[in-house]
């Protein structure tokens, strides 16, 4: 039995290309999912009555264009329906207008009204109709779908006839016509055939509604009165070889409303004008097919998402705001040329697409907002920190349990402001911290820190770390900054204990060689500047503390130690820094001196208040101390020189007898350099010469000569 294994290229083409599809199909769900949104508005109409505004916008936009020259409409208008009588005419009426216009020789005659009812007229009216040869009659249908046909008589004398059925969309503007409804052409479709019988034309197809291109306002169109007309006052040869429309005009017995006639509505007559002038000068809108706008829902919306979804919003907004004004810019342009296609649609669907990414978008944020806030929250806790959140606008504060926790407060003891905040504040710290918050609200820093010490509710400072940042809008301007509170009081002990450590001495309490020496440099940098500054350093060391300490042991030379500080830091002025320096060794910096002098009289009031005894454990102890003495000058750079020319002179003063003072003068160095060279030659040769008698007994060269040797008896001093 075998067991065939997976192929590796397989397993990893599966586990590589999952995610890449499910990431594709994200991309593009937000595109179905406003497209079907879009079905479900177009289905309630939304889409149409947006559309038709859009429609009346672009002709709006377009403006008027002229009328064909071949159209001529006469209206049965108000003053004619006063002078020949009220609506419906006897058949005469309309007898006399075809045989006045008979010798002006139209090409067609179109009679835009019922003539359906058989009237004693029709006889007559039906000679002039085959006289001219060219008239057009109009039918309909009723409501219940009946057919009304011209009468027989002047069905069988009319060269056409065609439907003048019109449906109105819901804002009452006709867009379209049938051009061909139950296998009847449209009456304007008959004129222009009888017309293209005598000019020859392309015949449009019947099979497709016509989009009517409205012209313009119906009062620019050629027209005349009936009245007018059959009175002579218009002469025949404005008819001449045109098509003659005629048709009521007034508004209560024929009213129709088109995009440059809202206000004063016209009459279907300017329909049945409209179309035939479209038909004669090939001007009809061509509109997109059905099929267009179900390409547009199902690749457009996904389409569009697929790259929305990809972008951050500003980019987003960007697209959709050039896409939306370049459609706009696209159906203006085409609707020039006669082509109108769907804009408020389109707009719709890059909206909605752009809304359910964006939705998305927000929902995908919120939730991670939610992850990122739970993490935060545990962060936080595990932080122990305290949160605050400032709302500039309204000055008002929130302050987390745990900050309040921080101060010892209850949520009763507390305020919503940010001078409560202020009130707790150590004085000290209180201006500092509200120019650190001044500056980072006006974007002087990246982010804002301050370190400072508040009143706890059981009247202790505590020291707090507080940070934040500030959010601003367009402008600049902040307004909300929000941040967190830490209590440091334990940093700043410890910080202050390891300072004190790193400075101060831990037995006597005095500052340590590391702080004396970095005050003595603060007055080396002082005297550079300041040529009149004068200052010395003493350097003090207690005689024979060794017998002390081996005799009386280790304690009682602490204690004697901590009483010498403390006696000698009574007695210094305030702004003399005293400083234990290691063993039994004390350095004193006077600032402000006159010359040495000062120094020097210092030192004697030194060893004065020092002859007085010590009481240690119930003993005295009597102790005095060697003063080394340098005075500072512009020669010093560094505090390590001057330090060591006290100890220089220290121990000249030593040497002198003890209990006394001594100035450091230059000349010591050369002494203290012969002693040195002295003292290495001495031992260079004493180790030469035992190196050379254990090498050859017999060598006779020494490194050390007897000159002279005196014997004396220390009694008696001989």
């Amino acid at each position: 039995m075998t067991t065939q294994l997976p192929h590796p290229l397989s397993t990893r083409l599966t586990i590589r290309f999952t995610p890449s599809i499910n990431k594709l199909w994200q991309q593009f769900l937000p595109g179905a999912i406003a497209a079907l949104l879009l079905m479900g508005l177009l289905r309630l109409g939304i889409g149409q009555s947006l559309e038709n505004l859009v429609y009346d916008t672009l002709f709006q936009l377009r403006g008027a264009i002229p009328w064909s020259e071949e159209v001529v409409v006469i209206e049965i208008d108000e003053l004619s329906l006063r002078e020949m009588g009220q609506f419906p005419w006897e058949r005469d009426r309309y007898t006399t207008l075809l045989n006045w216009l008979e010798p002006a020789e139209p090409k067609v005659v179109a009679l835009n009204v019922l003539l359906s009812e058989p009237d004693a007229g029709d006889q007559k009216l039906a000679a002039a109709i085959q006289r001219l040869g060219c008239v057009v009659l109009a039918q309909s249908w009723d409501d219940t779908g009946a057919t009304l046909l011209p009468a027989p008589l002047l069905r069988a004398a009319a060269a056409a006839s065609g439907h003048a059925y019109q449906q109105a969309d819901l804002d009452g503007l006709v867009r379209q016509i049938d051009l061909q409804r139950q296998g009847v052409p449209a009456f304007s479709l008959a004129a222009f055939s009888v017309y293209g019988g005598v000019y020859p034309a392309v015949p449009p197809n019947v099979d497709h509604s016509l989009w009517i291109n409205w012209l313009g306002a119906s009062h620019r169109a050629t027209h005349y009165s009936y009245r007018d007309v059959v009175n002579g006052q218009v002469s025949p040869r404005a008819f001449r070889n045109k098509i003659v429309l005629l048709g009521v005009t007034t508004g209560a017995l024929d009213s129709l409303q088109t995009p440059f006639d809202r206000n004063s509505p016209t009459s279907s007559v300017y329909l049945q004008a409209t179309v035939i002038s479209n038909l004669l000068q090939q001007n009809a809108l061509h509109r997109p097919s059905r099929g267009w706008m179900v390409l547009l829902l199902l690749v457009g919306g996904p389409g569009l998402s697929f790259f929305l979804t990809r972008w951050r919003f500003e980019r987003r907004l960007l697209a959709w705001l050039v896409l939306c004004l370049g459609w706009v810019l696209l159906g203006i342009g085409l609707f020039h040329l006669r082509s109108w296609i769907p804009i408020a649609t389109p707009l719709m669907l890059f909206s909605l697409t752009g809304a359910v990414v964006a939705v998305r978008e927000q929902a995908r944020t919120n939730a991670l907002l939610r992850q990122s806030e739970e993490r935060y929250a545990l962060a936080v806790r595990g932080s122990n920190e305290g949160l605050w959140d400032w709302n500039l606008k309204t000055d008002e504060v929130y302050y987390s349990p745990r900050w309040k926790e921080m101060l010892g407060l209850q949520d009763d003891a507390f305020s919503d402001r940010l001078q409560f905040w202020y009130d707790r504040v150590h004085p000290d710290d209180l201006e500092s911290l509200k120019a650190t918050l001044t500056d980072h609200l006006y974007a002087q820093t990246a982010h804002f820190e301050h370190e400072h010490r508040m009143m706890h509710h059981d009247g202790t400072y505590h020291w707090m770390l507080s940070r934040g940042v500030a959010v601003q809008n367009r402008d600049g301007t902040a307004y909300r900054m929000a941040g967190s509170q830490t209590d440091i009081t334990k940093r700043k002990r410890a910080e202050a204990q390891l300072w004190r450590n790193a400075y101060y001495d831990e037995l006597t309490g005095l500052p340590n060689r590391a702080f004396f020496l970095d005050r003595l440099r603060q007055a080396i940098a002082h005297a550079a500047e300041h040529p009149l500054y004068f200052y010395a350093v003493l350097l003090l060391d207690l005689d024979r503390f060794q017998v002390v300490n081996n005799s009386l042991g280790n304690a009682i030379g602490d204690q004697l130690l901590i009483a010498f500080a403390h006696r000698i830091k009574g007695f210094l002025p305030a702004e003399a820094v005293l400083a234990r320096l290691p063993g039994d060794e004390f350095a004193i910096l006077l600032n402000n001196i006159e010359d040495v002098r000062d120094a020097s009289r210092m030192a004697e009031q030194l060893q004065q208040i020092l002859a007085l005894p010590f009481n240690l454990d119930s003993q005295e102890v009597y102790i005095t101390a060697s003063t080394g003495i340098a005075v500072g000058s512009t020669r010093y750079a560094q505090p390590e020189h001057l330090l060591q020319d006290a100890d220089t002179a220290l121990h000249r003063a030593k040497a002198a007898g003890k209990n006394r003072h001594q100035v450091f003068e230059p000349t010591m160095h050369n002494r203290m350099l012969a002693k040195l060279k002295l003292e290495n030659d001495l031992r260079r040769a004493i180790s030469l010469e035992h190196r050379a008698n254990l090498d050859d007994p017999e060598d006779d060269r020494q490194e050390l000569l007897l000159y002279y040797q005196p014997i004396v008896q220390l009694t008696t001093g001989k």
